[in-house]
């Protein structure tokens, strides 16, 4: 199969971006996005589109993991080209310890990517790291946007501790349209007009998004909760969210609990660091367990299964249609060759037509699937003639280090995790892991136990979901954005 262009694969770029360079891009770089290796293409195409600053691409080789190892999967290192600088490390950096540096030339009139290759030569990551003399150039990223349909094995996409604009996050979105990337770092990127919420408003394959240290307040909080509510285009997908060190109130908590009321994907919320209260912990917490439907959520309920019936109906008419069709023609092949009694011929028709609608609806079913939603009949019991939703048990991973809990947080996390201990099963999970390290909270208390024993032991809980250092640390470096 012919490779597409690149061009025709990117969506239509905000008519800030200049279209003289557009054009260049269209006469000269479309065989090269797919030729060349990431870093030739990036390089030469910045200097031919006149980036307003020096771009220098840097490899690093990752090295096979341990299992790999351990089935014995060889592969041979390939050498680069590129002479190793002086003054560049020799160890390999902190957050990436499987991988081999290969050049590092760091410089504030050049702004140094690192693009992570794996063993097979497959490009698995980009890494922008410490660049904030200036915003990342909308030239670089519209050329890293032309070789990225052409890269299907990347799938991470750092930016960590550079200075961004609002159209740094616009080009990033729609890199996320025409990639495979599922993992987005913007860790120590604060954002003006904190527009994050973007990276979550089109359907992609992002599923974890970190945002540590990005002076986050409750506004930016409530634009990004709304994107995790249910039908919502990047809430399938997303289960890992990292809001770490930032200016999160019970104000922005309250937002993430609504969400988290109707969403059933999230997995994974890192909110430590922040300025979260009690109050702001019972709204988390009051979702994880059994509340009350308002008149919203019962209401979209049963328009969405109206929806669902509507659209099985249809299926099934289809399906109906078809089998007839077939039936007929069969029918009139059989009364060509031998001929049965009226009585028998009618036994027979009524006996094909059922079977018929039996066949279709089960065809119905089979295509459309049963019906799904955050509040069917799985997730809701009805008492004294009003709905309540058993609670939340997708969230598996909460981080509430470093804020401003005490015991009643405590207290309250004992009901939530025995309550989830009554109804969990294979397909509902439920808290795996709650970090309390950090927050004003006695570290001997007999709740400590209860959570221990209640929490799902099926997920390596016996490793100790709340140690004796999660409890409390009154002292010790704040660095929580893993």
């Amino acid at each position: 199969m012919r490779a597409v262009s690149g061009l025709s694969l990117i969506p239509a770029l905000p008519p800030a971006r200049p279209s003289d360079e557009h054009e260049k891009c269209q006469t000269s770089f479309d065989d090269g996005s797919q030729t060349l290796d990431f870093d030739q293409f990036v390089e030469t195409s910045c200097k031919i589109f006149e980036c307003p600053i020096l771009v220098q691409v840097l490899k690093m080789i990752q090295q096979p993991s341990k299992h790999a190892k351990k089935h014995g999967l060889k592969h041979k290192r390939k050498r680069s080209d590129e002479p190793h600088p002086e003054g560049s490390p020799n160890t390999k950096p902190n957050s990436h310890p499987s991988l081999r540096l290969v050049g590092f030339v760091p410089d504030h009139t050049r702004l140094s990517i690192t693009a992570v290759y794996d063993h097979h030569h497959k490009l698995v990551e980009i890494l922008m790291f410490k660049y904030a003399y200036a915003p990342i150039p909308r030239t670089l990223m519209k050329v890293i946007a032309l070789k990225i349909p052409f890269t299907r094995h990347l799938t991470k996409f750092t930016i960590k501790q550079c200075r961004i604009d609002m159209y740094t996050i616009h080009d990033l979105n729609k890199i996320l349209l025409i990639s495979n990337i599922t993992d987005i770092c913007l860790d120590q990127c604060p954002l003006k007009e904190g527009n994050y919420d973007i990276l979550l408003s089109d359907a992609s394959s992002l599923q974890s998004l970190s945002l540590s240290r990005c002076n986050i307040n409750d506004v930016v909080c409530e634009r990004m909760a709304s994107r995790l509510h249910h039908l919502e285009p990047a809430e399938p997908t997303l289960l890992v969210l990292n809001l770490s060190s930032n200016r999160i109130t019970d104000v922005g908590t309250k937002y993430l609990a609504e969400a988290l009321r109707n969403n059933r994907h999230l997995r994974y919320l890192n909110l430590s660091d922040n300025q979260i209260s009690d109050y702001g912990a019972k709204y988390i917490l009051d979702v994880l367990a059994e509340f009350p439907l308002n008149t919203d959520e019962i209401q979209d309920k049963n328009s969405c299964f109206k929806d669902y019936l509507l659209s099985k109906e249809e299926l099934y008419r289809k399906y109906l249609i078809d089998l007839a069709i077939k039936i007929e023609t069969s029918r009139r092949k059989s009364s060509l060759k031998r001929k049965l009694s009226a009585k028998k011929i009618k036994v027979k028709q009524e006996f094909e037509d059922e079977m018929m609608k039996i066949k279709a609806r089960s065809m119905a079913l089979e295509t459309i699937g049963p019906f799904e939603h955050p509040f069917d009949s799985t997730m809701v019991t009805v008492k004294e003639g009003r709905s309540y939703c058993i609670g939340n048990f997708t969230l598996c991973y909460l981080n509430l280090r470093y804020n401003n809990l005490t015991y009643l947080s405590v207290q309250r996390l004992a009901k939530v995790v025995s309550h989830q201990k009554m109804y969990r099963n294979e397909k509902m999970c439920g808290l795996v892991n709650v970090l309390l390290e950090g927050n004003n909270v006695p570290k001997e208390v007999n709740e400590y136990i209860l959570i221990n024993k209640d929490l799902n032991k099926d997920h390596a809980l016996s490793k100790g979901s709340i140690k004796e250092t999660d409890k409390i640390k009154p002292t010790g470096h704040r660095n929580l954005s893993k």
